[in-house]
């Protein structure tokens, strides 16, 4: 009985090992008929005609996808001329320098055919590149994780200059570090012209220069000693000026007392009526008496100012003349 068994489980093993094929036949027939080429060329086809259309936008996307599929130099170079028409002149420029490049290689390895395609890639993508200005940017030290925005399109920036093509016309370049103050800077762009920029962190900005103070000699007082001692004089002609000042207020309150007690009296003994050639000469006495109180009154001021000037002298002519000193050492 387990015989039996035996050979009937070979028998099902050998069945299933001749069917397995025939299973298996279509699944590998179907695997090695997909072959990316025959989708790339339907592809390509599709996106010429509706480039020669001048659907250049439907074409792009046929002719991108080709493309990813199989990179032909050739379906490149349409790619290049689409987004040629579509003004998109920067990216067509690129795409023609990696077609032109591509090709090249491809032509130095022996295929022949794609000579002529690095010849007009390189054409075309150098009359498109003839429309277009340059933006070199220079930031100098950026700190990491700085950017530049040109038009609003963000850029790491590194310690190496930045080039970029532009169309002509006005564009607008931003500095953005990661911490700190954003900076700008406006060009109008020109076909075939260059615009350079330089931005400096302003943590990196260099303070402006600091210059030293200017000494000035202090001024030179006849008759005060070279060596920085207050002059002998100083003092004296200080209490000399005081007396004076004290001299010219005493003057100034007595006489304006006698002036003010003459004027009380002719105003008293006159009223409203006022007073008569009798009373002349009183009147010229007490205003005689004001001019003295007035003169005595500015004489006072002055010999308070020169007591004060002079009581100066003497306390700061000893740092006088050290500045002075100070100021000429070293100087032949």
């Amino acid at each position: 009985m387990a015989r039996i068994a035996s050979e009937r489980l070979r028998a099902l093993v050998i069945v299933l090992g001749c069917a397995m094929p025939v299973f298996l036949a279509p699944a590998a027939a179907r695997a090695d008929t997909e072959d990316p080429r025959d989708d790339a060329k339907r592809l390509f086809s599709q996106g010429s005609a509706a480039f020669l259309a001048r659907k250049y936008a439907e074409a792009l996307v046929d002719l991108r996808a080709s493309y990813k599929l199989v990179p032909s130099p050739n379906s490149g170079l349409l790619i290049a001329r689409c987004l040629r028409e579509l003004n998109r002149r920067v990216e067509a420029v690129e795409m023609y320098g990696a077609v032109a490049v591509d090709a090249r290689r491809r032509a130095a390895e022996g295929d022949a055919k794609y000579a002529q395609t690095a010849d007009v890639a390189s054409t075309e993508g150098n009359a498109v590149r003839a429309t277009l200005g340059t933006i070199r940017v220079r930031v100098a030290h950026p700190p990491p994780g700085s950017q530049v925005e040109i038009d609003n399109a963000p850029t790491p920036v590194t310690d190496a200059e930045l080039v970029v093509l532009h169309p002509p016309g006005d564009v607008t370049v931003k500095f953005k570090p990661r911490t700190g103050a954003e900076q700008s800077q406006r060009a109008t762009v020109a076909a075939g012209a260059e615009v350079r920029m330089e931005f400096t962190p302003a943590e990196m900005a260099a303070p402006p220069p600091v210059e030293p103070p200017t000494r000035r000699a202090a001024p030179i007082v006849p008759g005060a000693p070279s060596q920085g001692e207050p002059p002998s004089w100083a003092l004296p002609a200080a209490l000399v000026a005081g007396g004076v000042a004290i001299v010219g207020a005493g003057v100034f309150v007595g006489f304006g007392l006698k002036s003010d007690s003459t004027y009380k009296d002719l105003a008293a003994k006159c009223g409203a009526e006022g007073c008569g050639a009798e009373d002349r000469a009183v009147a010229d006495e007490g205003k005689r008496d004001q001019t003295i109180a007035n003169v005595g009154l500015v004489v006072g001021i002055a010999g308070a100012a020169s007591a004060i000037t002079f009581l100066l002298l003497r306390a700061y002519a000893p740092r006088s003349a050290s500045a002075m000193a100070g100021g000429l050492s070293g100087t032949f």
